[in-house]
């Protein structure tokens, strides 16, 4: 029943955050001081644009199964 109903919220999150991995976990930290080494990250997907110095971004790199989290230092978009 445990593992029925986490699977259900996992769902449910994937599903409400429209993002395939809406929970991560910190690996790093490069991330400091806002998130530390084995914080949790509930991510959504937004089309926002556009980008700027500070947002924290996620993406995939193909051939990884673990999404990156980054936060963005500098835009070179003019």
């Amino acid at each position: 029943m445990v593992v029925f109903s986490a699977l259900m919220i996992w769902r449910f999150l994937t599903v409400a955050t429209c993002s395939e991995s809406p929970i991560v976990v910190v690996l790093s930290g490069s991330m400091r001081p806002a998130f530390e080494r084995g914080d949790l990250l509930l991510l959504t997907l937004l089309d926002e644009e556009p980008y700027v110095a500070g947002d924290v971004i996620v993406f995939k790199v193909e051939g990884r199964e673990i999404p990156i989290v980054h936060r963005i230092t500098e835009s070179h978009r003019k």
